[in-house]
């Protein structure tokens, strides 16, 4: 992750399409991700919303959205930590805006 922007690079090493996963915008606190969240819709990218979700260890409200390359970004507020790697539906990035919910850390 970088500084700032607190930017995450995930790297899949599991499943069939392996190499970069998506992107990630770390915020501090829920009004920042209201902010980003609000300025995607302004620019018009299709969103998904998910709050209370609990994915790769950590209890966070996110909202997933697609640059213009296609490249899936999570900008996402994590709000404490939890024991379970993963078991949120709709936690799949780019897939879920195409498809619909998935499985959390696809």
């Amino acid at each position: 992750m970088l500084d700032d922007p607190h930017v995450n690079f995930v790297v899949e090493k599991r499943g069939q399409n392996q190499g970069v996963d998506h992107f990630g915008i770390q915020v501090d606190s829920p009004e920042e991700l209201a902010t980003v969240t609000q300025r995607l819709a302004e620019a018009e990218k299709p969103l998904l919303e998910l709050t209370a979700t609990t994915c790769c260890y950590a209890k966070s409200d996110k909202t997933w959205s697609a640059d213009p390359q296609g490249f899936a970004w999570e900008t996402f507020y994590t709000s404490g930590d939890d024991p379970t790697y993963g078991d949120s539906a709709g936690d799949g990035g780019l897939a879920d805006l195409e498809r619909g919910a998935t499985a959390c850390c696809t």
